[in-house]
């Protein structure tokens, strides 16, 4: 990512170094040559024109689209990540849920019920209370996509019984849950088990308390055998491993995120050897944007989002901003959220120069800032049942920086060294008496470079310098109206002059070191500029030698 960290500076040095770096010489156009040619004792001749605009710098820059048009039209800078909330299944969890019945033979009236092959009939119920994942929570309504139900009674009565169970708030397609078990005399168990609720609608508000049951309806029937009425009967219910496609109700206060993060600004780390005197970014932005799909109240803040620049070793807080910051703990952003089953919304929160201090904060070269999130469900309490989710809820908060190129550059300065090996770019260096290279640039950017460069030998000594002139600013920045953006471009044209003598001192190159200082258009004077994707910079370079010999142009190359 080192070329994102200098931002556009090095789409600008390459042109430079022109042959010498592979993404240039893409650009070049090299089919204008020839193959064999006897030269004239003078030669001119273009060797490569070109064209790179700000798109194709991107192209080849940015692998991870870090570097965006943003809605204004210019170009920003961005930094991601995120903060989500888990599967709705692990936050609401139903859990198993159990209840038990006991018919003894103390609270049956056995009146007339004294003859072998004699029938009684009784009707009990007895409601399933659900414990839930909230104490506050109040269920109206279940859509189960996943469950089994047990059922087993234990009798130790001297009778037969049949025992009707039926779930009438258990429903699907219309019909309710039933079952039957059939228990022997002189003690019995029977059991109805691994039933799938998959498909079947609960619903929870036909018991006294409203919320929270389902009424379990119980029919035993005795068949007398001859033995006494004496006994009981207990029945065991279980719902297993429920698991809801839909839920509604009040669902209380729920923790939906509570998670940390970091975003890393490689930016202010350019790396070794370069250095940013002095920078402005006019209006950098800490984003959030969410998307919703828990039909509930929902907050979110941040306990913390703090920077740290390890260019001046400290911490900065950006929620430290005073009353009014609208993300802290003290002030939580209430989010929008949907009021239609199965839909989402989304949501955002923007802090910039105007209500944060976040352009301060972005000044001062942070190297990473972090964060930790909050998200609670139903903040101020039960406003009704209005509550829903499905089982793919899910709240999700993108969390970005966002740099926009408004601003200026100035002394982005630093070196580096490259292989450089004339010998393999020259095959006969001594048939070379004069060699002029001319570089024509028509630079739309509003950014100048000055620049220069040295041929280095084996042991990394200076052989030469590439520009002689005193004039080492190689590229002009355009002209630039009072918005910042570029009205014109600007024309700068270098030549570098070898002769053949000069040209066989510096064949022992090995390596080519080079300086560069990149500012933008009055940078010393504070004044800001705006990087848009249609600027483009235009280059040509010609070529004239004298020569003595018959030469392969290629070689030039």
């Amino acid at each position: 990512m080192k070329n994102l960290k200098l931002l556009i500076i090095p789409f600008i040095l390459v042109l430079f170094i022109l042959g010498i770096n592979s993404c240039v010489k893409d650009s070049f156009d090299f089919d204008r040559l020839s193959g064999e040619i006897h030269y004239e004792p003078s030669l001119a001749a273009p060797i490569a024109y070109g064209n790179l605009a700000m798109v194709d710098g991107l192209n080849a820059y940015d692998s991870v689209g870090r570097i965006q048009v943003n809605k204004d039209g210019f170009l920003s800078l961005y930094y991601f990540n995120h903060a989500e909330s888990d599967t709705v299944s692990s936050l609401m969890d139903i859990g198993n849920q159990h209840v038990t019945s006991l018919t003894p033979a103390v609270g049956v009236d056995f009146t007339g019920f004294n003859n072998s092959g004699d029938v009684l009939t009784i009707n009990r119920s007895v409601d399933l209370h659900f414990d839930l994942f909230n104490p506050q929570a109040e269920l109206d309504s279940i859509w189960l996509d996943y469950g089994t139900l047990d059922m087993v009674a234990t009798s130790t009565y001297e009778h037969g019984i049949q025992l009707t169970i039926t779930f009438p708030t258990i429903t699907k397609d219309g019909a309710p849950f039933s079952d039957v078990l059939n228990l022997l005399p002189y003690g019995s168990t029977d059991g109805s088990t691994n039933n799938s609720m998959i498909g079947y609608h609960v619903d929870l508000t036909q018991t006294a308390l409203g919320y929270n049951e389902i009424p379990v309806e119980i029919q035993i029937r005795f068949v007398h055998s001859g033995g006494n009425n004496t006994g009981q009967l207990n029945l065991n219910v279980d719902l297993f491993e429920p698991d809801h496609e839909a839920m509604f109700g009040y669902f209380g206060l729920n923790t939906l995120i509570y998670e940390s993060g970091k975003i890393n600004l490689d930016l202010f780390d350019p790396g070794e050897g370069w250095n940013l005197e002095d920078f402005w970014f006019e209006d950098p932005k800490f984003k959030v944007y969410y998307n919703n799909s828990y039909g509930i109240p929902t907050n979110f803040y941040f306990d913390s989002v703090n920077a740290y620049s390890s260019y001046y070793n400290q911490n900065y807080n950006i929620t430290d901003y005073g009353a009014g910051l609208p993300m802290d703990s003290l002030a939580p952003h209430q989010m929008t959220y949907p009021t239609v089953f199965g839909t989402s919304v989304d949501d955002s929160l923007i802090l910039d120069k105007n209500n944060s201090n976040i352009r301060e904060v972005i000044q001062q070269r942070p190297a990473w800032i972090k964060f930790i999130a909050h998200a609670h469900t139903n903040p101020a309490g039960s406003a009704g049942h209005n509550n829903f989710v499905w089982d793919d809820s899910k709240f999700r908060a993108d969390i970005e920086v966002e740099l926009p190129l408004w601003g200026y550059i100035d002394r982005f300065h630093g070196t580096d060294t490259m292989d450089f090996n004339l010998e393999e770019e020259f095959e006969d260096p001594g048939v070379i008496e004069r060699l002029l290279i001319r570089i024509n640039i028509d630079n739309g950017l509003p950014i100048f470079v000055e620049s220069q460069a040295y041929f280095l030998n084996e042991n990394y000594l200076i052989i030469d310098s590439v520009i002689q002139a005193s004039d080492i600013r190689l590229i002009e920045s355009a002209t630039i109206d009072n918005d910042g953006q570029v009205i014109s471009k600007t024309n700068k044209t270098i030549d570098l002059e070898i002769t053949g003598e000069r040209l066989e001192q510096i064949m022992e190159t090995k390596y080519l070191l080079y300086k560069a200082s990149a500012s933008t258009t009055n940078a010393a004077n504070d004044e800001v500029i705006k990087i848009f994707p249609d600027y483009e910079v235009d280059f040509n370079v010609a070529i004239e030698a004298d020569l003595d010999i018959d030469v392969n142009l290629d070689t030039l190359k």
